[in-house]
Order: structure tokens, then C-alpha cells, then sequence
């Protein structure tokens, strides 16, 4: 993975869990937004007849271990004491999704609600011993076929087609050095750079995703990142870039289309991370499923395109952990 550092000028939302940074999403403007009045939203967001009855994500033990993220909870309805109507999930049939595309399909089986085993455990760096900690209902993922191919995300199976995200790796050398230099002057030049203590300092492009969200357009998403070393502790800007631009122009520039900052210590910052690309629904709404990393816990988010160089957080999940 292409890591440059390209020496740039400069470039907050808030913090949704227990963590000790600063996090803003950037409105960018749009230029030729749709104009048309946005669909119906059912739950917080999530629409259950595009995108299913949950979010599946795989268990940080085992590819074959699932969570099951419920849509419809919020940071003051999920807590230890919550109960979770499982019946829905029972059986379902699901399609699995990595970067690069669809990679499998499987079943759901043992649908559970989350144990005192499967709960995250307080740490020091952001909880006190002891503190109440959520986790949300897990399963057993038995797949179609062996083996079980890596995957990141899953939706009930017919409810989203792949988007493939080509990671800049796959570039020839001076093909991949001049994305990641345009990404880090496009980081330099946005607005809205309130974290002074990172102007001037260069920008680290850590990971670059191409993909086209609909016809006649190119998008990128980047993970971006500056670094102040301090003695006690390094602070960091972490930058997560959604841009576009026609399709087949390879000289045109890109356009910011949405911008996701957050800054604080390393160890506690949020840290946004693209889990696959997706359309859902009928209306094939490209969508990118993030997820975010808070170090003792996480939570999830759907980022979706509503016109021309606009993308928005169209849902976000409870956050789950200490």
C-alpha cells in the first residue's frame, strides 16, 4: 500500500463515543445536486426495504462468527439491559461483500443475543474498570461454499449489489504516486481547517480506493492523516475523502464531494475505515459502508450519494463497546 508523504499547506463532527478527540464532517458544497425531495427514511435513517433487517459484520475472532447490528438502536437505546427481537434474522440467507466486490454467500444460524463473553471489556485508556459495556447479537455464518472466502460487510442476499473499490496498490508505480499526490493536494486545498496545530505539516495518504459510483464518474474515497509528535503523546488528523470527477478524463481535477475529520491523541482518535461499496434498493443508491474504530468500541454508518459530488451520512448505528 502506496504511503506518500506530499508536503501540503493545511487542511471536525462530533465525537459519538467515549473517546478523547475531535471529529467534524465538512459540508461540502455541491455543484448540480439532484433536486429531487429525498425518499422516505424508516429507522433512524436505514431503510429496511432497501438494506434488510441488519448490517452483518464478521467477529473479530473468526471470519465464521458474525455480529448482527440492529438498525433501529440508538446510543440511549442500546445499553447493557437491551433486549433484541431476533426472529427476523433466523435463516436469512445473506450475500457477502469485501473491497473488491460480492465474494460469497451464506446462512445465518444461532442467532443469539450478545453474551457477558462477547462483550467488549473496559480498558484503562478509555473506560474505568468495571464500566457497563454493549455488544450486539452475534451468529454463525455457515457459508455456501468452502472455503469461506475474507469478508468485510454483509446484507440480507438481493438487498445490494457491488461496487468494486480498486485499492491504489494495484496501480503501476507512477500511476499510484500521482493519485496519492493528488489526493494530498485536494486535502490541502479544503475548507473549513480549524485543527491549527496541523497546518503547514505534510499529509500521509495511507490508503486509496477507486471506484465508480454511477456512469460517466470517477470517485476515490482516501484515508488521510497528519502527525504532531509531542513527548507525552502524538497528536494525530485523520481525514476520511470522498471526491469525484468524470469519467475518462484522467487530466481533470478532483472534487471534494465529502469530507470526515477528526483529531486527537493516537491512541483514543476515531478512526474512519471503508468496508465495501454497495447499491441498494431498487433506486441503486451508491452507498459506502464505513466503519468506525474508537479503540475500546465502534460503531457503523452507511454514506450514500444523493447527486453530483454530494455524499451524506444517511445512517449511522449505535455505538457498541465500553
Amino acid at each position: 500500500m502506496v504511503a506518500l508523504l506530499v508536503a501540503a499547506g493545511a487542511c471536525d463532527r462530533p465525537a459519538r463515543a467515549p473517546a478523547a478527540n475531535d471529529t467534524v464532517a465538512t459540508d461540502v458544497p455541491a455543484i448540480g445536486a439532484d433536486s429531487a425531495a429525498p425518499p422516505v427514511v424508516s429507522t433512524n435513517g436505514w431503510r429496511p426495504e432497501e438494506a434488510g433487517p441488519a448490517l452483518v459484520l464478521p467477529a473479530e475472532t473468526s471470519a465464521l462468527q458474525a455480529q448482527l447490528v440492529l438498525p433501529q438502536f440508538t446510543d440511549s437505546t442500546l445499553t447493557p439491559q437491551a433486549t433484541f427481537d431476533l426472529a427476523a434474522l433466523r435463516g436469512v440467507t445473506l450475500e457477502l461483500f469485501a473491497p473488491a466486490g460480492l465474494v460469497g454467500r451464506a446462512t445465518l444460524a444461532d442467532v443469539a443475543p450478545p453474551s457477558a463473553a462477547s462483550a467488549p471489556r473496559a480498558s484503562s485508556r478509555s473506560a474505568p474498570a468495571g464500566a457497563a459495556c454493549t455488544a450486539w447479537p452475534t451468529a454463525r455464518i455457515v457459508p455456501a461454499v468452502e472455503p469461506l472466502s475474507p469478508w468485510r460487510v454483509a446484507f440480507a442476499a438481493g438487498r445490494a449489489h457491488a461496487i468494486p473499490l480498486d485499492s491504489v496498490s494495484a496501480l503501476a508505480g507512477p500511476d499510484s504516486a500521482r493519485l496519492a499526490a493528488d489526493v494530498a493536494r485536494l486535502a490541502s486545498a479544503l475548507p473549513q481547517d480549524t485543527a491549527s496545530a496541523f497546518r503547514g505539516l505534510p499529509f500521509v495518504v495511507r490508503d486509496v480506493h477507486r471506484f465508480t459510483p454511477v456512469a460517466g464518474v470517477d470517485g476515490l474515497v482516501a484515508d488521510v492523516v497528519r502527525r504532531v509528535n509531542q513527548e507525552a503523546s502524538v497528536q494525530m488528523e485523520h481525514l476520511l475523502l470522498v471526491a469525484e470527477r468524470p469519467a475518462g478524463r484522467a487530466a481533470a481535477p478532483w472534487t471534494a464531494a465529502y469530507v470526515e475529520r477528526s483529531a486527537g491523541q493516537e491512541e483514543t482518535i476515531e478512526m474512519a475505515e471503508v468496508l465495501a461499496a454497495v447499491t441498494l434498493g431498487d433506486a441503486a443508491r451508491p452507498t459506502l459502508v464505513i466503519a468506525r474504530d474508537f479503540g475500546d468500541g465502534g460503531a457503523y454508518a452507511l454514506l450514500e450519494r444523493t447527486g453530483p459530488r454530494r455524499w451524506v451520512v444517511r445512517w449511522s448505528s449505535a455505538y457498541a463497546g465500553c
